[in-house]
Formats: C-alpha cells, structure tokens, sequence
C-alpha cells in the first residue's frame, strides 16, 4: 500500500484581508466609543454646573429669607443694578468662584431680580425674587448659546429689602 504524499496547507494564520477587515471594525468602534467618553465628560460637566448653581441661588435665596444682608458672602458679591427694574448681578469663573475684577474672564453670570408685588397696602413686604445662573459660553454638544443653567424664583416677605445697597 502506497501513501500519497499531499502537500500541507498552513491554516493556523490571519490572511492580509482579514486584518484590514478587523482593523477597520476595530476603528469604527472606537470612534462610537470615543463619542461615548466625550458626551460623559459633557454630561458630569453640566451636572457639576447644575449642582453648583443650586447651591449658590439657594444660598442667596436663603440670605434674603434671613436678612442676612451684611454676613452673607454671596450678597457681598452682587452688584447693584444699574438702572431701574435691573438685577444685582454677579460674575463667576469656571469654578463658581466670584470675579471681582470686571476685566478677569468669567464663565457664569449670576443675576438676582427683586420685584415688589405690593398690590395693597397689605402686601407691602411681599417681593418676588428671581435669581438665574447663566453659562456665558455654550456646552459641547449644547444648542444654546448662553443657556441658563438654573433659575430659582419665589415670593417672600420681608421688611428689610427696602434701601439695602450691596457692595
């Protein structure tokens, strides 16, 4: 009995077709991967934004309720309008802290409107005070150009409002 001799093919290897094929899966994944990571970094961005901005307009919101017009660092740093019907406002660098200097760049305006609602003589404590923290430049995939990140508005009543001037 005689054995034929048949030649042996190599299987054990990728051929040239099949690495261009998983290299060029492998990069469309990554671009959908690489969007993925970029809208995350996006997204805790605006949340860190969000969780800031409440803080501050309910720290504001808290100082008006108690009066605390001269211990209150947030009031402290509002500036007085510049006409009537205006809002005190308030510059904040990227990290929520407040520009003193107008020519520093800023990131966040900070605007608190007090409005009387005094209809009667009965209501001549009551004011609505509506205070709004603005992003100056949009988010990345935002479209919004200067979007408000939030806005509190409520009506109290105090007596002390009348005449308060900030520094």
């Amino acid at each position: 009995m005689k054995i034929k001799n048949k030649p042996i093919r190599n299987k054990k290897g990728f051929t040239l077709v099949e690495l261009v094929i998983s290299v060029c899966v492998m990069a469309i994944i990554s671009v959908f991967m690489l969007q993925f990571f970029i809208g995350a970094k996006d997204l805790n961005r605006r949340a860190g934004d969000l969780d800031a901005s409440v803080y501050m307009a309910n720290s504001i919101m808290e100082s008006i309720k108690s009066e605390a017009w001269d211990s209150s660092p947030f009031l402290k740093a509002l500036s007085p309008p510049n006409a009537e019907g205006d809002a005190f406002t308030a510059q904040l660098d990227d990290s929520m802290g407040f520009v003193k200097d107008s020519g520093k760049a800023h990131l966040f305006n900070v605007s608190v409107e007090i409005k009387s609602t005094g209809k009667t003589t009965d209501d001549k404590g009551l004011y609505t005070v509506l205070i709004e923290v603005q992003r100056l430049k949009p988010y990345f995939r935002g479209k919004s150009q200067q979007p408000i990140v939030y806005s509190l508005e409520a009506t109290l009543f105090t007596h002390t409002i009348e005449g308060v001037t900030f520094k």
